[in-house]
């Protein structure tokens, strides 16, 4: 292959190819993964066989993609030498920098990371503004897997869908900007900071409102009485947000070292 494109060409080429076979597959099996899950039926009956289902057209995906992308890279690229298509003006050192030697010792930014937290996301949002009612307490009735109570109070919840597709549509942002970027700076320091900050500030909003919970999921699943749900909801959301806001300084305070240590 090396000798059939030449030096430059071939190096190109496996910029090319890893970008792809990163990105493809990844956006690929994510695809797969959401459409068999909205087929996914809650019955106990089956679920087993779903889950093997789900994990195989998973693989399958994952191979589908990995080959047609390795097969059209390599055709494009020898449709390129076949015509002499001129490269001199593309700058393989910088993309080869970029895309082959990241270190993360050396200021740069893990794509693998981006891309997980750029589907978790994804996933979060879908969730919590979709469908809700499946973060829940479960039970079996008649061989079947069924809901007893949702977490969640549907209609307070509504209310928070704006902020939620606000904070985590520019969480996207972040970690698309990132991903471009490729390592540290001050602007993308900052983004971050942003990010974080508002997506804490909404979390402790959410954990102080006790409405937004379903109080029946916690009575029913921990036996709990009214007043001792009262009691329980008030330590452990306080609790759940010390911990938020911790960890909201370690991450930023990691940042910010990991920016001046390479700056």
């Amino acid at each position: 292959m090396k000798e059939f494109l030449g030096e430059q060409l071939y190096r190109l080429y496996k910029v090319i190819l890893k970008l792809v076979l990163t990105i493809v597959p990844t956006v690929l099996v994510t695809i797969t993964f959401f459409v068999q899950l909205a087929h996914f039926e809650l019955g106990l009956e089956g679920i087993f066989s779903q889950i093997i289902g789900l994990c195989i057209h998973i693989l399958i995906a994952l191979i589908h993609a990995l080959i047609i992308s390795f097969i059209w890279v390599t055709v494009v690229f020898f449709l390129l030498k076949i015509c002499s298509f001129p490269i001199d003006g593309i700058d393989i050192d910088s993309l080869e920098n970029l895309v082959l030697k990241r270190d993360k010792n050396h200021g740069y930014i893990s794509k693998s990371d981006c891309l997980f937290n750029m589907i978790g996301i994804v996933f979060l949002i879908w969730l919590i503004c979709f469908q809700p009612q499946w973060i829940a307490s479960y039970h079996v009735l008649d061989g079947q897997l069924q809901i007893m109570e949702p977490l969640f109070n549907v209609s307070v919840l509504r209310g928070y869908h704006p902020l939620i597709f606000i904070i985590y549509g520019f969480g996207l942002l972040y970690y698309w900007c990132k991903l471009m970027l490729g390592r540290w700076s001050f602007k993308l320091l900052i983004f971050q900071l942003v990010y974080k900050v508002s997506a804490c500030f909404l979390f402790c909003m959410m954990m102080l409102n006790q409405t937004l919970f379903n109080e029946r999921f916690f009575t029913t699943l921990f036996s709990f009485s009214h007043s001792n749900w009262t009691i329980d909801w008030y330590v452990s959301s306080r609790v759940l947000i010390v911990i938020s806001v911790v960890s909201l300084v370690i991450e930023m305070s990691r940042s910010f070292l990991e920016y001046s240590k390479h700056h």
